[in-house]
């Protein structure tokens, strides 16, 4: 029996001689994994290559009967980013065996004459297909639909801003984060099924901008103004009122005199992972600048802006979002380019 494993590409080319070195990579893995049921274990690798850098992104999902461990490493080669993270990886696993093992509590030498005469279980020599069994698709999508929410709120937060600004939708009338979770709640429902030609990501913008725009018609149809996000107050009626209230006579209210916490000058210590201060403020400044100098640009060139530049969809991709001939959008962004560059400059 072998365990399982999974290969999902974006921008790279998943030809035979890659799942080959691939396949040999994860070989180190196998003996880390001998006493772990095979059918309870499944290997997830993720490549994809930056649609504007030089830099290829490796993750990988393990998923063992008790725990679900990640790595994740970014290099300018793909095998070497795939080597890097098969290396973070296997430290994560020896630790979570180390805390299962137990070792004091062992007869080592019984131990060792087990894993002696125990047969060698190993990945299956090729990855499985993506439709071959159901809970490989069910274990990928909720690890995509997590790594992409973010996204898809802050593209349909960006999409709502820019219908309410030309006067198409009122303001808050469509939550943005109510378009995301209802396109989640139907693919993990499995109400939604991805071509087979489309990526995991594109697939999940489609869903997201073809939510919005049928809430939008519904909106028009029904011709509503105003929908407040608010969660209506109901008023009781005077024979429901609590007996003994008196509204001239409000209850006491208790007073309580809270002092400060104090916190010691030794706790406030630097965090390797916080951005400087001075690093924050310059990135907000120009994000601020960059999302000033765009608003006064149409609405399909803010569109492929966010899409190309912001999410890394190429002119394909975007073509098939906003349903635009191909070679039209790749003017629009070499347009753009062009238009910032010049902004900048000046």
């Amino acid at each position: 029996m072998s365990f399982s494993w999974h290969l999902v590409t974006r921008h790279i080319q998943p030809h035979a001689q890659l799942q080959e070195r691939l396949r040999r990579k994860i070989a180190v893995l196998e003996k880390h994994l001998q006493r772990f049921p095979p059918e309870a274990v499944h290997l997830q690798i993720y490549l994809e290559r930056n649609h504007n850098l030089p830099l290829f992104t490796a993750a990988l999902t393990l998923r063992l009967p008790s725990n679900i461990l990640r790595s994740e490493k970014t290099t300018v080669d793909p095998v070497s980013a795939f080597d890097h993270a098969v290396k973070a990886l296997v430290r994560e696993l020896e630790d979570f065996k180390a805390h299962l093992r137990r070792e004091n509590q062992w007869n080592r030498v019984q131990r060792r004459t087990e894993l002696r005469a125990a047969k060698a279980t190993r990945f299956a020599p090729e990855p499985m297909a993506v439709a071959a069994d159901s809970s490989v698709s069910n274990d990928v999508i909720p690890e995509l639909v997590k790594r992409y929410y973010s996204r898809l709120l802050r593209h349909v937060h960006h999409e709502l801003r820019q219908r309410q600004a030309s006067g198409d939708v009122p303001a808050r009338a469509i939550d943005p984060r109510g378009v995301v979770d209802q396109v989640v709640q139907e693919v993990l429902m499995g109400n939604e099924v991805k071509p087979e030609e489309m990526s995991y990501r594109l697939w999940l913008f489609l869903l997201a901008r073809r939510e919005l725009r049928e809430r939008c018609r519904r909106l028009h149809q029904q011709g509503i103004e105003d929908i407040s996000l608010e969660k209506p107050v109901v008023v009781r009626d005077e024979s429901e009122k609590v007996e003994g209230y008196d509204a001239e006579q409000p209850l006491d209210i208790l007073e309580q005199n809270l002092e400060p916490p104090v916190v010691e000058t030794a706790e406030l210590l630097p965090s390797d992972q916080v951005s400087p201060p001075d690093e924050l403020l310059a990135e907000t400044e120009f994000l601020e600048y960059l999302d000033q100098t765009i608003q006064s640009w149409p609405q399909t060139e803010r569109t492929v802006f966010e899409l190309h530049f912001l999410e890394g969809f190429d002119e394909t991709e975007i073509a098939m979002l906003i349903r635009l001939p191909s070679a039209e959008v790749g003017e629009l962004i070499g347009k753009l380019r062009q238009r910032l560059r010049q902004s900048f400059a000046s």
